[in-house]
């Protein structure tokens, strides 16, 4: 981000669910599975002078399905109709 007149510019969370996080210029988080829905999310930018704000909403999805290697090949045999077994 840069300003006009080269002021050194501050970034802050507003409002956030708990645990979204601001690391440096990036938002940073991780979901539980309750979080499923929508979240009202602030951020706020100033030079010292003037601040400004803006927000949006962000919307979590259901969970991805995360699976260990094992598994994963047993669930990719199953597709295919081949014997986990074998």
């Amino acid at each position: 981000m840069e300003d006009k007149n080269a002021d050194e510019l501050n970034l802050t969370l507003v409002q956030a669910p708990a645990w979204l996080q601001l690391v440096g210029s990036q938002l940073k988080g991780k979901p539980p599975a309750s979080a499923i829905g929508r979240h009202e999310v602030t951020l706020a930018v100033d030079d010292g002078v003037y601040t400004t704000e803006q927000s949006f909403v962000l919307q979590v999805l259901e969970q991805p399905l995360v699976l260990e290697a094992d598994a994963m090949q047993a669930w990719l045999m199953l597709l295919l109709g081949k014997d986990t077994k074998e």
